[in-house]
């Protein structure tokens, strides 16, 4: 994930949503069922938790329509590797960061045309929720190490969704002293076929520095 060059905007904030009937009285609720009032119409700007999950849940559903046979973790990667990262935060200017945005904002669209994926099982989740260590080998979309010890290689395997032969080229970004490295920078994925790739993360950071870099 980056900091994007140009903000242009701002996903999640203020979503304008209907919430009638939930600041009605008890009275006026029984009228309502009764027929004998009609509830007026009340909107509300929220944001948040409150938007994102029923609208990542939305997208999720037309995703499995288009796809039916992936899996959850499947179209989680697909909206994550395929969002939309010039994002900036609540004063509109500033660049969202990975904490602000998570992946980005998610684009439909552009999940349903993902060529790859990246996702682990439910076995391996469970059996890594609480070790903060090992927990940065999942196999997900993003990489994410608490502990960082100067340099750390882990792996990531992409499953090719489509029926194409995908060619793949891989760069990275990331801040002055850290490095990102893949090993093969450049490789192919036959259709419905996988292939794994190590990745090596140094940084000479400040101790307790967040730092973010993009692949």
């Amino acid at each position: 994930l980056a900091l994007p060059a140009v903000p242009v905007d701002e996903p999640g904030v203020d979503v304008i949503a209907s919430v009638s009937m939930i600041q009605a009285t008890q009275a006026e609720h029984d009228a309502i069922l009764a027929g004998t009032l009609s509830p007026a119409p009340v909107v509300e700007s929220y944001q948040g938790t409150s938007m994102s999950s029923p609208h990542v849940a939305g997208a999720a559903a037309m995703i499995k329509q288009a796809h039916p046979k992936w899996s959850p973790a499947m179209i989680k990667s697909a909206m994550m590797t395929r969002a939309v990262t010039k994002v900036v935060k609540e004063d509109l200017s500033t660049p969202a960061d990975p904490f602000d945005m998570g992946a980005g904002r998610v684009n439909v669209g552009r999940a349903m045309q993902a060529p790859m994926t990246i996702s682990d099982n439910a076995a391996n989740f469970a059996a890594l929720a609480g070790d903060e260590v090992n927990a940065v080998h999942l196999n997900i979309p993003s990489i994410n190490a608490p502990v960082m010890p100067g340099r750390l290689t882990t792996t990531r395997t992409l499953k090719n969704v489509t029926a194409r032969t995908q060619y793949v080229r891989t760069w990275a970004k990331t801040r002055n002293g850290s490095t990102i490295q893949v090993s093969p920078r450049r490789f192919s994925i036959a259709p419905g076929a996988s292939r794994t790739v190590a990745i090596t993360i140094t940084s000479a950071g400040p101790v307790g520095e967040q730092q973010f870099g993009r692949l």
